[in-house]
């Protein structure tokens, strides 16, 4: 072990997390050829759609965090990989919504069957107490970045 690995075990552990995190979701979606935010996105677009509403390229900005040009490129992946379509609001021709295609839907329970498994994966062994504490001091952390 790294000398700086004891002297920040936060860091350390967080980032051995995230990577071994992404790391068994990408490849669970390798067979798709889709990435962790690819598949995100799919499964936003779909649980929005199942719920009535629309949903936008602005709103997968929000929802992701992640900036216009990089969310122009995923969706445009998408599209090019028939997971979804964009159509232009009939009210304001500057917003392009977003529709999964009946490939996207036919693959969305895939999707979040992968991201449940994850899930359940990081809270492998523990008791339902720790599952509580562990999901509060997440947040706790979580919200100290956004201040």
């Amino acid at each position: 072990m790294y000398k700086h690995h004891i002297d920040q075990p936060f860091m350390y552990y967080f980032h051995d997390i995230a990577h071994g995190m992404l790391h068994s979701v990408n490849l669970c979606l390798k067979p798709y050829k889709l990435t962790h935010q690819q598949a995100h996105v799919i499964i936003l677009i779909g649980q929005v759609q199942q719920d009535g509403q629309r949903i936008c390229q602005r709103d997968i900005e929000r929802a992701t965090k992640v900036s216009g040009p990089s969310v122009t490129s995923l969706l445009q992946g998408l599209e090019r990989k028939g997971f979804i379509t964009r159509a232009t609001r009939a009210t304001d021709d500057r917003v392009k919504e977003l529709f999964l295609t009946g490939k996207g839907r036919s693959l969305l329970k895939d999707f979040e069957q992968v991201f449940a498994d994850t899930e359940t994966r990081i809270a492998q062994g523990m008791s339902a107490q720790d599952k509580a504490k562990f999901l509060e001091l997440l947040k706790s952390v979580s919200e100290s970045f956004k201040k």
